[in-house]
């Protein structure tokens, strides 16, 4: 159990409302209940595991209150002989308050590990959103009565890209990757990843434009490539390189 209220708003970043967007120092007030269960080992090929997570709005504010409830499901563990490496995520959102929502994300990740200090994989997410004609913006903004479908996470630690970081609402992405770890301390990774709009509407970031018209032609936000260098001498010290492009 946690609660918002004295957490400074740069860092913690609870962004769901318009109304997080104003320029206190402090997060809008919220309570957080967190419960995790685990099995290991459930079979010789597969973990499990099943989070909740529910917050209330208790700021006492009129306008922009929103009460999510997440549950995710995630299974991970490596496949033939441990040649394969994967791991599955889903996470349903119930919201409720000025709106209600119903959405969810799938996330799946899959790695080729051929026996030597390499990693070849692909990695796939999706996450629910909602169209233009619903919706304007990304947060929600009081558009009392209305059901939505956009995913919306508690907080952006989960964004994704680096040229431009995306949070996790109304977003596709694919990615693919290889990494190689040629000595302890240091190794390195090459990866492309196209990013998509799930529904023709709104997504977090400003940087790329709002398609003025629906279609597929508007769905497509841009493709990154990243190179990234990685030195670890002690558990306690390193540094990291990332180079980025992005055509959008």
């Amino acid at each position: 159990v946690g609660y918002t209220g004295g957490t400074f708003k740069q860092s913690a970043e609870y962004y769901l409302t318009a109304g997080d967007l104003g320029d206190e120092l402090f997060s809008r007030g919220r309570m957080i209940e967190y419960l995790s269960w685990e099995l290991p080992a459930t079979t010789e090929w597969m973990n499990l595991s099943a989070t909740f997570l529910a917050s209330q709005d208790v700021s006492g504010e009129a306008n922009d209150t929103f009460n999510p409830m997440y549950l995710e499901l995630m299974a991970e563990g490596f496949l033939a002989g441990g040649s394969f490496l994967y791991d599955l995520a889903l996470v349903g959102q119930y919201g409720s308050g000025d709106v209600n929502t119903l959405a969810g994300i799938g996330r799946l990740g899959f790695s080729w590990l051929p026996g030597g200090p390499s990693r070849l994989g692909i990695e796939v997410l999706s996450s629910s959103g909602d169209t233009w004609s619903d919706r304007d913006e990304y947060l929600i903004n009081s558009p009392a009565g209305t059901d939505l479908n956009q995913y919306l996470p508690l907080s952006i630690v989960s964004s994704q890209g680096f040229v431009i970081e995306f949070e996790v609402g109304n977003l596709t992405s694919l990615g693919l990757f290889y990494a190689r770890k040629p000595r302890d301390t240091h190794s390195w990774e090459l990866r492309t990843t196209t990013f998509l709009r799930t529904a023709d509407g709104p997504v977090s970031s400003g940087l790329v434009s709002d398609p003025s018209s629906g279609g597929a032609d508007g769905k497509f936000l841009g493709q990154e490539l990243l190179m990234s260098w990685f030195w670890r001498p002690r558990s306690d010290f390193g540094w990291d390189l990332k180079l980025g492009l992005m055509y959008a």
